[in-house]
């Protein structure tokens, strides 16, 4: 792994100028991982990036999370064979040791996104806020959970970055932190 930085602006460059990336989270995924998982492959996806959400085993996942439909997102139990090829995007996962497949580190760019205060900074670009555990739901329809992406987008491309996200009752809120 190469030299580690813990700076917002080496994240948001990566994010920005990739354009194949493996987004994944911790092992025995809950609420937060799974909501920061598929948050920010659908942030890609909007952004015109190639990505794939791997979270490899065979350990199943929460039944109560069931309506973010990973599975019809594309979530992989696989690591894919071009993982290497691919910026790694860590979110909500405090240390290497808790992902799921160690293949996964193989990336040249791992971007590692978290809120833990025990995080190990194993990416070669951290960005871990300790204090953004949750935000209003700003991003979130009312009714059904349902990510609102154009809100989300435009606030990406105008420099907030996704850091989490928690699916709590009785409604679901993303983490974002803006410039």
């Amino acid at each position: 792994m190469s030299q580690t930085t813990t700076d917002r602006a080496a994240v948001a460059e990566a994010l920005r100028a990739g354009e194949r990336f493996l987004v994944t989270s911790h092992e025995n995924p809950d609420g937060d991982a799974l909501g920061s998982l598929l948050a920010m492959h659908l942030a890609l996806v909007e952004l015109g990036k190639d990505t794939v959400m791997v979270l490899a085993g065979a350990a199943p996942l929460p039944a109560e999370y069931s309506f973010l439909d990973l599975g019809a997102h594309g979530l992989l139990r696989d690591v894919p064979d071009d993982a290497g090829e691919r910026i790694l995007v860590a979110v909500d996962c405090a240390q290497e040791t808790r992902l799921t497949d160690d293949r996964l580190l193989e990336a040249a760019t791992v971007v590692n996104i978290d809120h833990h205060h025990d995080n190990t900074r194993f990416g070669t670009a951290n960005l871990v806020v300790i204090e953004a555990a949750q935000v209003p739901s700003l991003y979130w329809e009312p009714g059904e959970p349902r990510l609102n992406r154009k809100d989300l987008l435009t606030d990406l491309r105008q420099g907030a970055e996704v850091t989490g996200a928690v699916l709590s009752d009785p409604e679901p809120v993303l983490s974002v932190r803006t410039r």
